[in-house]
């Protein structure tokens, strides 16, 4: 199953916005936005199950956030 039919299928269509993200030297990227954290974490395991992984940057080593202020370095 793809992407759009698995979301089609899955998600609401009103729950997930999906936007183009250009090329990346790899290949295209997507965007996609959801509603509340639990939808993509079901869109996470999705995209597990096809061995690809969400590239969100929050693994990223310059991510910062109110937990971690001074990123992945501590």
């Amino acid at each position: 199953m793809d992407i759009h039919t698995w979301l089609d299928t899955h998600i609401a269509r009103d729950s997930y916005a999906q936007h183009a993200g250009g090329r990346n030297g790899q290949g295209d990227v997507a965007h996609y936005y959801f509603r509340d954290t639990a939808t993509a974490d079901q869109f996470a395991r999705f995209l597990a199950e096809l061995g690809l992984e969400l590239a969100d940057g929050t693994t990223c080593i310059t991510y910062t956030s109110p937990a971690l202020p001074f990123g992945r370095r501590t």
